[in-house]
């Protein structure tokens, strides 16, 4: 996680970036990512910050994202980002 700035649409924004998680099979499917990711967009919101996460190679977390609203960073189409 580190927090940063992002250029979209020509305009620089504060970030918090997911850049490496890993969930251990033990814990998958129970929940624990998507409430660690509704923490991080709560944390994002209150400081008006864009939540962005990287690199994302698991199908399956594709289609979640785009199931919350987030947008494809149309320059790294591996990545995803929110704005509220």
């Amino acid at each position: 996680i580190r927090i940063t700035k992002r250029y979209f649409n020509g305009i620089f924004y504060n970030t918090i970036e997911v850049a490496n998680i890993k969930v251990d099979e033990e814990y998958q499917h129970k929940g624990y990512f998507s409430a660690f990711l509704n923490e991080l967009e709560n944390l994002a919101n209150s400081f008006n910050r864009i939540l962005y996460v990287e690199s994302v190679i698991n199908p399956i977390l594709k289609k979640y994202l785009r199931k919350c609203k987030y947008k494809i960073d149309e320059r790294e189409t591996s990545c995803f980002y929110k704005c509220e």
